[in-house]
This record gives C-alpha cells, structure tokens and sequence, in this order.
C-alpha cells in the first residue's frame, strides 16, 4: 500500500511537531518511510534521504533479529508487547542507543506501516556500560550524567545520588533525601502518595532479579508545580555490594506534545457536534461509525436511523448514485485525492434534495475513518437548473437566428441575381434607347441591387463563420497586386469624393493566403475610409514586413474614432451611426458586418486587424497582420 505522507503527518501532527522523542515510519521490510526532525539529525541523515534509509543501514545482524522479530510480532497480534532497545549506527559511523515502541498503521484494517516512537537512552546505556566497565568511571558519570542517577541499598534507602536531583525539586536538595528510605521521599509532598505503589512494585522485581519495565509518573514540587519522570532501575554490584540504580529522565515535554494530541481530538470532538455541517464518520469497512446532530437538519434522520449500517445499505442514498459513492469510496482508501461531488439524497420523508459532498481522512481515537460533510445544495441546484433552462432557450433561439439568416439569405440569393443582371443587361443593351425617366429608374435598380448583393453575400459570409464552414484556399501570392487591384476598383468613388490616395508598397511581397478573402477585407477597409474621409482628404495605404508579420495599415484624415466606438466596430452588426452638423459627408450606408468579417478572415490566416484613432476629426489607422510562413 502506498503511504501516505502527509495523511500520517495530519494525523500524527502534534507528535511530529512537538515531541522531543525520535519519532519514524517504516514500512514491514524495514524500510523508512518517514521521520522527524528529531530522528534525522540524531542518525546523521537530511530529509531528503529518508526513503533511502532501512534497518540494514542502521542495525547489525543481532539486532536486526530483534526488530524483525518486533515487525512479526506486531503483525501477528497488532500491537508490541513491550519496549525493546537496539543498538544503532548513524551515518557517520557513530553509535546510538534507542528504546522504541511500535505502533501499526492500517488501511482498509491491514497493516502495511509501522510508527515508532523511541527515546534516545544513549546517554543512559554508556552510563550503565560504564559502570559495569569501572567504578571509578561509574563515579564520574554518576556525577556528570545529565539524568537524575540514585543508588538506593536493598532496604530502599537512599544513599547516594548526583547533583541533578536539584533541578527535579523545589525547596528540597540533596542532602534533605539522602539516607532516607524512598517511601519517606515521597511522602515529603502527600500528592505524590499513589507513586509509592509502583516503586514498590518495581524494588521488588529489580530484588528478585528481574528487568522491569520503565515506569512513568507525575512528581508534584514542594511549591506546586510538577515534572513527568520516566524511571529505570537495574540491579548493580559498587565495591562487592548489590545495590539498587535508579535513572530518572525529565520527559515532561514528551508529555506536553501527548497532552496537544488529546486536546486535538478533544477540539475536533467539539467541532464535530457543533458543525452546522452534516458530519458521517464512516469506518475502513464503510460502516458509519458516528454522525453528528446537525444530519437531523439535512434529512431528518436521528442518529440511530444511520448508525452501525454499511453505508451503501442506507436509505439515504438513491440507486443511481450508489455504485459511484461505492467506487469512491474504494479509491478514497486505496489514498487517492478526490474532489467534491454533487449528489442527491433522500430525505426521511421520501422527498429528495440535493448535497455536496466531501470526504477527508481523520485520527479519532488512534483510528482512522473517513470523515464525510454533507451540506445541503438543493436552493443553488434548484438555481442552476433554472439557469441551465433559460440558456438552453437562449441557445434555441439563437440557432433560430442563425438558420433564419442563412434561409432567407440562399432564398434572396437567387431572385436578386436575377434582377442584378437584368438592370445590367437594360442598360448595356438600351441605354442609348430609353428615356432619362427610365433610365434613372433602371440604375436605381442597380445600385439597390448592387447594394442587397453586397448585404446578401455578407450574411452567407456570417452563416459560414457561425457554422465553421468559412474555409479558406490559400496560395502563394504578391500582396502588392492585390492592393493595387482593390485600389483601381474604388477609384470612381475616391475620385467622386475628391480624395487623395497613396501607395507606399514594395513592388513584390508574397505571401500565402486566400487571395479572395484577403480582397474582401483590403476593400472592406478603403471603402470603410473612403465613406468616412471628407472631400479632398487623404487615404495612405502603406505594405510592409518584417521578420514574423506581414502588415497593411490604411490611414485616413476622416471623422476617426471615439473610445466608445471602437469597442463594437469588430462586432456582428456593429454599425456606427453618426449624424450631426460637421458629418454631413460621412456614407451612413452599410450593414455593420464588413469589419466582423474581415476580424474574422484575419483570424483564419493566424492573423489579426487593429484600429487606433486618436478621436474625433482626428482620422483612423487600421491595421491588418498576418503571420509571414
């Protein structure tokens, strides 16, 4: 199974971040998984070299005997039955001594890690080694060890014992206890009267020969304080006499750090209950363990309607959205990170409603369950749905639109190329024939029909973009014509208004484009300047290129642009009205789509079309861009 890092660092975070002990993970074939701070820098490693460390790095063969033995053992019953020491060696070489116990981590009720919790008893084994190796050097440790060390006879009377025993008491020193027996000790505070037992309980295994186990006990100081000690005593033979060692260590800080990691669950208890949130505790086998008061609001279950029942046997859940929550819970489990669903649930009354539901791991109690919060939707559901209704009628309405304007456009199509050439044909044929009436009536037809052409082939232009049918035929060609071509052809209209036009081209720039199109939009661009200069103003085109584009800026002296304006030029019917005294000469004539269909032209070709104006009276530049293949 996979670990999870940081699930067991959520789980285990105060342990991780306040004990003082080494604290590691490692998986059933030694391996690390993770450690703290703590363990890293006493074997000598960095955070990054972790997953790199196992018991053969650390352990020789006897005592990688003894913690394989430890694994089996908590594998086979779930628990270690007891603190074991090894001997360790760091990455330097050094040696350490650890007392641990192990701790199994479960998924889906299988263990696949173990935490361990050990204190470093280095300082403690070389202190014993050293007794047993010389008195003398026993002398010097008893003095500089920096735990509390007692020698006690067989009587239980103190005799002797190091400086250190000053730190643990408040009024009372060294001299005060020693030569007394270890009950009047303890008696000297009456608060610490229920230690007596266990230290009469541990005098008599250590007589008989036995190694106990370390005790931990609460000393209350004469001045009302207290510390946490951990005591270990050992049978020792001083000048061919047995006495009694005892070794104190302060661990109260252990304690503190304990202490945090039951008010955490304390704290996440009181949470629990008072969430407005609807809260399931559900456990490994997906049975719901706990739920707090707050599901009465959701659905109007009580707490025994839902509680020690699998959760996919609960009535809450309809049946199409069983087999998904099954499937996510399985994935959850397994240590894989879902995101929030949205799901709906009975009510008790049958009714259904609408819930988002999230799921997160959490430590209760030394267990992990799957914390799952429910909050009810149904309102923002009700909401989206509505929503969703009026898009779906607008989305309707807007393929309406578009079939309209491509039906009426084909239908338009076909009687107006008949009266276009009609017009055409009378005064090609019988100009010379007709009466001036007739005449005039004859090339009104013209431009009218000129002018509905011109509206009918831009809204089959619109019907192609929207339906992704404006497909292009590129080839290679010089730009330079193309623009002169589109100038010729509008010079009855730029003669008309007595305007200037300038070329500023290079005689050849080829480029690869839809040699249509790009004359669709170079003419949408002079004849949207023609309409908008005033007599005798002036129009520049101006071709050029350099290493990624190809540009064609048309500037005008015209009306220009004001801010407003050139917000909706580029858009679907963006037609400009501008009337008024001034803007008399301006062409108001047009259907406001020439500019979209050239934006979207340039678009085809990678490209894009810019306008700038410094506003009104002040002239326009429009610029076309194409990327240079």
């Amino acid at each position: 199974m996979k670990y999870d890092r940081g699930e067991i660092e959520e789980s285990y975070k105060d342990l991780f971040d306040y004990s003082l002990d080494i604290i590691y993970v490692s998986d059933l074939r030694g391996n690390f998984l993770d450690a703290n701070d703590i363990a890293l820098e006493r074997l000598g490693y960095k955070r990054e070299e972790v997953l790199n460390i196992s018991f053969l790095d650390l352990l020789d063969k006897d005592e990688l005997i003894k913690a394989f033995e430890v694994i089996k053992e908590i594998k086979n019953t779930g628990k270690q039955s007891k603190h074991r020491q090894y001997k360790l060696k760091t990455k330097y070489g050094e040696i350490i001594y650890v007392e641990t116990f192990g701790i199994p981590l479960r998924k889906s009720g299988k263990i696949y890690a173990i935490l361990g919790i050990g204190n470093d008893i280095t300082d403690i084994k070389f202190a014993e080694q050293k007794l047993i190796e010389s008195e003398e050097k026993y002398r010097h440790l008893f003095q500089s060890s920096p735990f509390f060390v007692g020698l006690v006879d067989l009587n239980g009377v103190l005799i002797d014992c190091n400086d250190i025993v000053n730190k643990l008491l408040s009024v009372h020193t060294k001299e005060d206890i020693i030569g007394k027996n270890f009950r009047e000790i303890f008696a000297i505070n009456e608060k610490n009267n229920d230690v007596i037992p266990l230290f009469k309980a541990l005098f008599k295994k250590i007589i008989q020969g036995k190694t106990p186990e370390p005790i931990e006990f609460k000393l209350n100081r004469t001045v009302g304080d207290f510390l946490w000690l951990n005591l270990r005593g050992s049978l020792i033979n001083i000048e061919k006499k047995n006495l009694i060692q005892f070794i104190i260590q302060d661990i109260s800080d252990k304690k503190k750090a304990e202490q945090k990691l039951k008010e955490s669950e304390e704290k996440y208890r009181f949470l629990f209950e008072d969430s407005p949130f609807s809260i399931i505790l559900i456990n490994s086998r997906g049975i719901v363990i706990d739920c707090n008061p707050a599901i009465l609001l959701l659905g109007d279950y009580e707490k025994e309607d839902l509680i020690d029942i699998p959760f996919k046997d609960l009535k809450i859940i309809p049946e199409e959205f069983l087999q998904t929550l099954i499937d996510l819970f399985t994935r959850f489990i397994k240590g894989e990170v879902l995101h929030r669903i949205d799901i709906q649930l009975y009510k008790k009354d049958s009714s259904l409603i609408w819930a988002n539901l999230q799921a997160s791991l959490v430590e209760v109690g030394g267990e992990t369950f799957v914390q799952v919060i429910l909050h009810d939707i149904t309102k923002r559901k009700e909401a989206e749905l509505l929503i969703n209704e009026e898009i779906q009628k607008l989305k309707d309405l807007d393929q309406l639109r578009k079939d309209l304007i491509s039906r009426v456009s084909h239908e338009l199509k076909t009687p107006l190329v008949s009266v276009f050439a009609s017009s055409e044909y009378l005064l090609s044929e019988y100009k010379d024939k007709l009466g001036e009436d007739v005449l005039e009536l004859i090339q009104m037809i013209q431009k009218g029909g000129n002018r509905l052409k011109h509206l009918v082939n831009n809204l089959l232009d619109i019907t192609r973009i929207e339906y992704n049918k404006f497909n292009l035929e590129k080839e290679t060609i010089n730009l330079s014509e193309i623009i002169i071509e589109c100038s010729e052809e509008m010079k009855y209209l730029i003669r008309g208004r007595k305007l200037e036009l300038e070329l500023n081209l290079p005689q050849n720039l080829y480029l690869k484009i839809d040699r249509i199109r790009i004359q669709q939009v170079i003419t949408n661009l002079l004849l949207n300047a023609i309409k908008n200069t005033p007599p005798y103003g002036k129009i520049i085109i101006i071709l050029w290129k350099n290493e990624d584009w190809v540009e064609i800026s048309i500037k005008d002296t015209g009306v220009g642009l004001t801010k407003e304006e050139m917000e909706i030029i580029f858009t679907r019917f963006g037609k400009i009205e501008r009337v008024g005294e001034g803007l008399e000469y301006i062409d108001i004539q047009g259907s406001g789509l020439g500019l979209f269909i050239s934006k979207e032209i340039a678009q085809l070709h990678g490209g894009l079309i810019t306008a700038k104006s410094e506003g009104r009276h002040k002239g326009s530049i429009f610029t076309i861009k194409i990327p240079f293949d």
